[in-house]
């Protein structure tokens, strides 16, 4: 009998051409539109970070509010050398404190010539985010030692880029601002921190000499560590290590690694997933008084068969899957749509 009722609605959907298609292209849009939208959304706000224990994973900032994570966003900085080497050595409420620092550099050597976004990372950054190399290795404590830190891993993408994703690329030399480096490894396609950073590099003490804070820090806190007791712990360091005449920075700043990336595209993707629920809604209006409309007009269609014998349950049967099968069509379409 259902089979009867699906068969009678497509043969409808046949007869009514520009009916069938105004609703199946209504709910293709729609659903297309909001799922192409919220695709892009739910992986940046509510989606955890691709790092084994991601909780765990905060960024520290010095701050020229006085006080642990007191003030707004505003007064945070990035840290300095003194301080980083503070918290390093003395924070006990985590299990690694890193940094990075990130500059334009030119690359150049067998024929190729660009301008890459260059991070230098202290050694424990990548064992800090749980990240292994696609292909080859990384760098190690020796790294930090000035004068050794002529190594170089590639990002996926730049790999692809300028190598045609060559595996022969490791141990190749190239020239990174007139210095000789050594192609070590290449990071993992879904590798997204610091997004911006086409190759990494370790950071060696000595690129800090200049002092100011420059540093980006990131740190992951022991298991049962609050961010109330991590703040905690850092202050006094801070206080002990900052030192900067004239705009001394006594705060401290951690915020969850997480809720810090989503920040920096909050106000985005807040337009974007409004719009796209006003695009659901719209859509879902439009239809409803298109299909009350067509409802409207069955009604002698709809009492002649009531009077010839059909049941109430037989008509509400019927409405059901015309309506299932031009949301089935419609559905199809906006997946399609949402996947292009």
């Amino acid at each position: 009998m259902l089979l009867h009722e699906v068969r009678r609605t497509l043969r409808s959907m046949a007869r009514e051409k520009l009916f069938t298609a105004v609703v199946v292209l209504t709910l293709a849009l729609t659903i297309g539109a909001t799922t192409a939208v919220f695709s892009v959304v739910y992986p940046v706000l509510w989606q955890p970070l691709p790092y084994p224990e991601s909780e765990q994973l905060v960024r520290l900032f010095q701050a020229t509010t006085p006080g642990a994570g007191a003030g707004p966003h505003k007064d945070r900085t990035r840290v300095s050398l003194p301080v980083w080497t503070a918290w390093r050595e003395g924070a006990r409420s985590f299990s690694g404190i890193e940094g990075v620092r990130v500059a334009k550099q030119l690359l150049g050597g067998a024929g190729l010539e660009a301008r890459l976004t260059v991070g230098r990372a202290s050694a424990g950054l990548m064992p800090l985010l749980g990240v292994q190399p696609a292909l080859g290795r990384l760098w190690g404590m020796e790294g930090e030692v000035p004068g050794r830190d002529r190594e170089l891993v590639l990002t996926h993408a730049l790999w692809q880029r300028l190598y045609g994703a060559d595996p022969a690329v490791l141990g190749r030399s190239v020239l990174l601002d007139d210095t000789s480096h050594v192609i070590v490894g290449v990071l993992p396609e879904d590798f997204r921190f610091e997004p911006e950073v086409e190759a990494w590099k370790p950071l060696a003490l000595d690129v800090l000499k200049d002092g100011g804070n420059t540093l980006r820090v990131v740190g992951r806190m022991r298991p049962g560590v609050s961010l109330e007791q991590a703040r905690g712990e850092l202050l006094p360091l801070t206080l002990a290590a900052a030192d900067v005449p004239g705009e001394p920075r006594v705060g401290v700043h951690v915020e969850p690694l997480h809720a810090y990336f989503v920040e920096q595209s909050l106000s985005q993707l807040q337009i974007a997933a409004g719009a796209a629920v006003l695009l659901l809604l719209l859509g879902c209006s439009n239809l409803t008084n298109l299909l009350l409309a067509r409802g409207s007009a069955r009604m002698h269609e709809l009492s002649v068969r009531l009077a010839l014998g059909a049941t109430r349950w037989q008509l509400v049967r019927q409405v059901f899957v015309e309506s299932a099968v031009r949301a089935a069509f419609g559905g199809v379409g906006g997946l399609l749509l949402a996947l292009w």
